[in-house]
């Protein structure tokens, strides 16, 4: 409500690719650091709904017992102004030789070879990319699994650098764009089946949908580290800003918000005017919200100034759920 929408880091872990051709004794596998924000599309009545059995013979809970007794209500059509996404699912098992792994594999061999297209595009100094080496080391934009070509890219000449780069001159964007837009694909990535078994189709289930990232120009879109500005002009937060809101979520929870976790965390505060649209805060997108009955009159005091009237109770819940609805939306 007052800061906006946070997106965490989540390990996407990537296996090595037994077919790519440069691949060494070293098999260990690769972590991509995926920052998102995590939606489910099912009616409000399913959040209490436990399956009976799910696929491997094990018992479930409802997405209320894995996710917690409170939830916001968003549109899902309006939600996708904010960028709102299905994600993408993959498989593994088979040996890892699957449709829906291969493209994890080459989305990985992409990220890797645009990053050194546009280390190269850095080393030529071209006007028309507008990249440092320096930058894109601050964004990670680096080749640590490819020592070898990072070496020789080292080792260009400015004028060498520009020589290989006539050989890569497509139409296309700069290719520090092409990393961002590959890491937002991966960004979207969820594997379909649970961490404990490669059968059980747990997670596919739960329909997900998430927020990440995406540097839309009409998105407000900010990376919480003091010292990157890689999601946004600095100019629309300042370090000030970052300061007060970082301190403002860990009074949340210190232990949980680590000065680590937030320095990778990203903030999506809303839509930004366009001179057609007034900008929208991430919160006026919430339609409704759910709580448990115990705490009716404090999220009740919450609420009152963002326009949202009267609530009704879940029946049949154990514990009691509570739904306030935005004005407008009821």
């Amino acid at each position: 409500m007052e800061c906006g929408l946070l997106m965490t880091p989540e390990c996407l872990i990537i296996p090595p690719n037994l077919r790519a051709s440069q691949i060494t004794k070293d098999e260990s596998v690769t972590v991509f650091k995926q920052i998102r924000a995590c939606l489910t599309l099912v009616d409000r009545e399913e959040l209490w709904v436990v399956s009976a059995r799910d696929i491997s013979g094990s018992k479930t809970k409802s997405h209320a017992d894995l996710f917690g007794e409170f939830a916001i209500g968003l549109d899902p059509i309006e939600a996708r102004s904010l960028g709102a996404t299905p994600v993408i699912y993959f498989y593994r098992g088979l040996d890892g030789a699957n449709v829906s792994m291969e493209i994890l594999y080459n989305l990985w061999e992409l990220r890797s070879l645009a990053i050194a297209v546009a280390r190269i595009e850095a080393k030529a100094e071209r006007r028309n990319y507008e990249v440092s080496e320096e930058v894109l080391d601050d964004y990670g934009y680096v080749l640590k699994d490819d020592p070898a070509v990072e070496r020789r890219i080292n080792n260009l000449s400015k004028a060498r650098a520009g020589e290989v780069l006539e050989c890569l001159e497509t139409v296309r964007r700069p290719a520090w764009n092409m990393v961002d837009l590959i890491e937002s694909t991966l960004d979207f990535r969820q594997t379909a089946d649970s961490r404990s078994s490669d059968t059980s189709l747990e997670y596919f289930q739960q329909r997900e949908w998430r927020i990440t990232r995406v540097l839309a120009r009409h998105l407000g879109c900010y990376n919480l580290a003091l010292e990157n500005g890689r999601d946004g002009d600095e100019s629309e937060i300042s370090l000030h800003e970052k300061r007060a809101i970082r301190d403002r979520i860990r009074a949340v929870n210190a232990d949980f918000f680590t000065t680590e976790l937030l320095n990778e965390s990203s903030l999506m505060w809303g839509t930004k005017s366009d001179g057609v649209e007034e900008g929208r805060r991430f919160f006026d997108f919430v339609r409704e919200l759910i709580c448990p009955s115990e705490v009716e009159g404090e999220v009740d005091d919450m609420l009152v100034k963002f326009g949202f009237g009267g609530c009704f109770s879940v029946e049949g819940r154990e514990h009691g759920a509570v739904v306030f609805q935005r004005r407008e939306a009821v």
